[in-house]
């Protein structure tokens, strides 16, 4: 665990643009992951919706052929041409296959028409036909894969919807390409690549203020004004307090002004004792003399030498009292 006391300002402040960085990349990626995401729930429904439709189409042609309007035959024809000739999204097309895996019809690659596909992969080695085969029989469903759009012949990926039509043996679908996304998350990506960027910055700039206020506020580190004060506390007047040049403000400033004067008035008072205690000595001889001779000559010396003690007992308690902190 990070701990904070011994840390310099610019430290912390370190610290803290370290987690808004992290707490940034993790709200961008989620970001990223939601974009990626919606856009191809986005696609999902599309070509739901586009394969519905074109299942419907067949669905009328199925109708004719139940009313004897056309024959089976002529009923799959129509039916195939009138997909054939659909186009949407960017020349997104219909496709056809039958249960067996035959291609019936497949508007953008007409050469695969008439061939079985099951056991064929795509670029990377998917088994694509295999999975849109087994997706229409079981009703309907979605499968990713890889394919060159008309004319290319680099594979992009793509996402693919199919649904079976089990009346004759059908499976109508389309796929659309999806590369899109990537390019919309790799666009979004780059646009909060530089808002973070311009985030740490600001905030760079402002920590570099904040950290130059305190420490001048201060007149050094936190930890550094904190030992001060505890050997100063404990009695040690000889501490070492550096200061920047022409700091008169700071609280180390104040801190050394109050050093220099507890060092005057320690002096002071170890000055006042000594002189007390020699004239303790000294009042002791004149009191003894005194005592012995009883004359006048000795009580004048005795009164005078009591004056000069009394002036340094009060000089004394006058140094003492400066101790008190307000």
């Amino acid at each position: 665990m990070i701990s904070f006391k011994r840390m310099r300002v610019s430290a912390r402040l370190v610290v803290i643009g370290v987690a808004v960085f992290l707490g940034l990349a993790l709200i961008a990626g989620y970001t990223l992951v939601q974009i990626k995401t919606e856009a191809l729930a986005a696609h999902s429904e599309r070509i739901k919706h586009l394969v519905e439709t074109a299942k419907g189409i067949v669905a009328g042609y199925q109708k004719l052929e139940a009313q004897g309007r056309l024959s089976r035959d002529e009923a799959q024809l129509q039916a195939k041409e009138a997909l054939r000739s659909l186009r949407f999204g960017r020349n997104d097309y219909f496709f056809l296959y039958n249960y067996e895996g035959r291609g019936l019809m497949i508007a953008g690659s007409p050469k695969i028409e008439g061939k079985i596909m099951l056991g064929k992969t795509d670029a990377a080695g998917f088994l694509l036909w295999d999975a849109l085969i087994a997706r229409g029989r079981e009703g309907s469903g979605y499968f990713d894969y890889v394919f060159p759009r008309a004319g290319q012949t680099v594979s992009k990926p793509k996402r693919g919807f199919v649904m079976g039509i089990p009346e004759w043996q059908w499976i109508v679908g389309t796929g659309v390409y999806v590369d899109d996304v990537d390019e919309a998350v790799n666009q979004a990506a780059i646009r909060y690549g530089v808002a973070s960027l311009l985030v740490m910055a600001i905030l760079a700039w402002f920590s570099l203020l904040v950290s130059r206020s305190i420490v001048t506020q201060l007149g050094g580190e936190p930890q550094d004004a904190a030992e001060s004060m505890r050997k100063i506390a404990s009695g040690d007047l000889g501490v070492d307090i550096v200061l920047e040049k022409d700091d008169n403000h700071s609280l180390m400033a104040s801190l050394k002004v109050m050093q220099m004067k507890l060092k005057n008035i320690t002096a002071a008072i170890q000055e006042n004792s000594l002189t007390l205690t020699q004239q303790v000595q000294g009042f002791d001889q004149v009191a003894r003399t005194h005592a012995e001779t009883r004359s006048d000559e000795n009580f004048h010396a005795l009164r005078r030498a009591a004056g000069r003690l009394g002036k340094t007992a009060d000089v004394l308690d006058k140094s003492i009292a400066r101790f008190k902190l307000q």
